[in-house]
């Protein structure tokens, strides 16, 4: 998959490119896995840089508009999640290059700050749920 990024790529490449990770992870698929959702919340995005509609995007995908709608909210909303980077990071890589700074996944998580920062319960259930996935590395209560 690697190779040329997104940067040096034709927009006609672009799309092409997205098309190969869609059929090569079948994302046009059904599907709910976190790992996939993610990649389609990620991808969504990008078709949406490259000008295609909602309804031109959920037909790369097979699915409706309003799905594509909902995974736009959902890549703006967990763009800086640490899991979320995680799972998206070899699209990243593909089609962006490793940029460090806007990534800023930093693999000893400082669990005492995160959870410091915890404005409300929600965010808390997020952190317990970071800490099984091991995004803090090896925690020992």
């Amino acid at each position: 998959m690697g190779g040329t990024k997104l940067l040096t790529m034709t927009s006609r490449e672009k799309i092409e490119k997205i098309r190969e990770v869609i059929k090569e992870y079948e994302l046009d698929k059904p599907g709910r896995q976190r790992g996939k959702v993610y990649m389609r919340f990620y991808l969504f995005n990008l078709l949406k840089r490259e000008q295609f509609n909602r309804v031109e995007t959920g037909q790369e995908f097979n699915m409706a508009h309003c799905t594509v709608v909902h995974g736009l909210t959902q890549h703006d909303n967990l763009k800086k999640d640490k899991l979320y980077i995680r799972y998206t990071q070899h699209l990243r890589d593909i089609f962006e290059g490793v940029d460090e700074e806007e990534i800023s996944l930093n693999k000893a998580q400082d669990l005492k700050a995160d959870v410091l920062k915890c404005e409300n319960f929600w965010q808390m259930v997020k952190i317990q749920n970071d800490i099984k996935d091991g995004l803090y590395g090896d925690v020992t209560i």
